[in-house]
């Protein structure tokens, strides 16, 4: 007995570890029939799970795909096969990738985010407010620091900085993140879309996908 139940554990976590799915299609709220498949989805916010809790993103909105046969044949994934129209907008939103979602999550300055500069006379010198000033990337970052005050104010110390032996961020976004290539169903996975709205504004929101799968369009709740 107790080696089966060492047997099953160990499938349990080979499943975990290959990306398949413990939920079924109807535990999802927006799902759609594509042949002998089903495509469905989930609105995660700005959030990206992980086993040690969630990641919050700022300006990404995460949507969870999971895909289920009941031939429990391959597919093949890319993340281009999906976009996101939000509140009935004619642009789509195109996913992005897990580098950048852990790069804005990792660095603050990562993207320059409009700001105000206010120019102000001292003698022969010029004070410059409300600029950003850029964060370390890694000890001894020799990044080029033009317009920032002598002996800035250090940045706060991360939860990476504090727990070194904690799983990168780089790898917990990209373990969550949907896996691409010819995959085995069922699997599940995370979508990044850049989002700088507020979740609360979005009335519509539908995840399209076009793939070997077919084609459809998601209503997600």
């Amino acid at each position: 007995m107790c080696l089966r139940n060492s047997l099953l554990l160990i499938l349990a976590t080979v499943a975990l570890a290959s990306g398949q799915v413990e939920r079924g299609a109807a535990d999802y709220p927006a799902r759609v029939e594509l042949g002998d498949a089903t495509l469905a989805a989930e609105k995660l916010g700005p959030a990206v799970p992980s086993q040690q809790g969630s990641l919050y993103t700022d300006g990404y909105l995460v949507i969870e795909a999971a895909m289920f046969s009941k031939n429990r044949r391959n597919v093949s994934i890319r993340h281009e096969q999906f976009r996101l129209r939000i509140n009935g907008a004619k642009t789509l939103v195109s996913p992005d990738t897990p580098g950048a979602v852990a790069a804005s999550i990792k660095y603050p300055d990562w993207e320059q985010r409009r700001h105000v500069e206010v120019g102000t006379g001292m003698g022969d010198a010029t004070v410059i407010l409300g600029r950003p000033y850029p964060t370390e990337r890694f000890p001894g970052d020799r990044r080029p620091t033009v317009g920032t005050v002598p002996n800035p104010v250090p940045r706060t110390p991360t939860a990476v900085d504090r727990a070194p032996d904690a799983t990168p961020i780089e790898e917990t976004v990209a373990r969550a993140a949907l896996q691409e290539g010819d995959i085995a169903l069922p699997t599940r996975g995370c979508l990044y879309f850049r989002f700088k709205g507020k979740l609360k504004s979005i009335r519509k929101l539908e995840l399209i996908y076009a793939g070997p799968l077919g084609e459809a369009v998601l209503r997600i709740p």
